[in-house]
């Protein structure tokens, strides 16, 4: 099973990767190969692997194809596909996933919203300010109402000891913490995809690569704040591990720390605020924590890790 599923992904991946540098491939065939039922948008399928597989398999076509390929269909059905993640029947049957330590809907949310904030990037980089905003605007929007459901339901009276609520509630907490670790984040231009060394290509030969992928810096990496996993020591060998970055979504509020080209409007900046004054009231954090501490106990949620929200 975990054979025919990393061959699943690892073929979509590689053949985004051939389409990308082949310049006699039309635009629709292009959608076929790589989305095939998903053309037409997500609504009504069940997330499941195939369909992760194929988002994300978009992203590197979108993110190693020249620029001028970057097509508008294309980038509409990732941003369009990003706020209906969260009303679709997620089935979490990825057999590596179970390896991590995080909830399918954050590491997927983390993987993805990194995908789209590297697009909105390059195509920043590349004066396409108008879907670049297409983007950036449905990733503020995504938080936004995600946070809005969050709130709702656990400050619902009614609903208090509801326990599907609760198990619905801190799944889109899972996901809203996956957007935030990935929001903004982005490569320089010219250098290798962020997404590339979580989901690395054995093949590729990047001019400088090695030397880029050691100087990637993690929020939780020693020198960038105080180690909350251990001694410094052991910060120290993690840095080093070559295989930290492809289990990134699984280090709890770890995020890449990058000098990156893309820039954030204070308009952008002001509506990220208001969302995040919202979900960090003092009522809403004290309940999640009481919800996030029942379900963590009971093991609830698949691998659930928060025992408290506010950590």
């Amino acid at each position: 099973m975990k054979e025919y599923e990393d061959f699943v992904f690892k073929n979509l991946q590689t053949m985004a990767i051939c389409l990308s540098r082949v310049d006699t491939v039309r635009p629709h065939e292009i959608e076929r190969r790589l989305l095939g039922d998903l053309i037409n948008g997500v609504d009504n399928l069940p997330l499941n692997h195939n369909v992760r597989s194929s988002l994300l398999a978009t992203g590197f076509y979108l993110l190693y194809c020249k620029p001028e390929k970057m097509t508008k269909d294309l980038i509409s059905m990732m941003a369009n596909s990003l706020p209906v993640l969260t009303s679709m029947k997620w089935i979490d049957d990825s057999v590596s996933c179970k390896q991590d330590k995080v909830t399918i809907q954050e590491s997927f949310a983390f993987h993805f919203n990194t995908c789209l904030s590297e697009i909105a990037a390059r195509l920043q980089c590349n004066g396409r300010m108008e879907d670049r905003d297409i983007i950036v605007n449905t990733q503020i929007e995504t938080l936004a109402c995600s946070v809005n459901a969050i709130v709702r339901e656990v400050t619902d009276d009614e609903k208090k000891d509801d326990a599907p609520t609760k198990v619905y509630a801190m799944r889109l907490v899972s996901f809203v913490l996956g957007l935030l670790r990935s929001f903004g984040r982005s490569s320089e231009e010219g250098e290798k995809p962020l997404i590339a060394h979580v989901f690395p290509l054995k093949f590729e030969q990047y001019n400088g690569s090695e030397e880029t992928k050691s100087n990637l810096r993690l929020s939780t990496d020693w020198d960038v704040m105080l180690a909350n996993e251990g001694t410094e020591a052991q910060n120290k060998n993690d840095a080093k591990d070559p295989n930290r970055l492809r289990r990134l979504a699984s280090r709890h509020a770890t995020s890449f720390v990058v000098s990156s080209p893309f820039r954030i409007t204070p308009e952008e900046l002001e509506k990220l605020f208001d969302t995040m004054q919202m979900i960090l009231k003092k009522e809403v954090v004290e309940r999640l924590d009481e919800i996030a501490g029942e379900l963590f106990s009971h093991g609830s949620i698949k691998r659930f890790p928060y025992g408290r929200v506010s950590e």
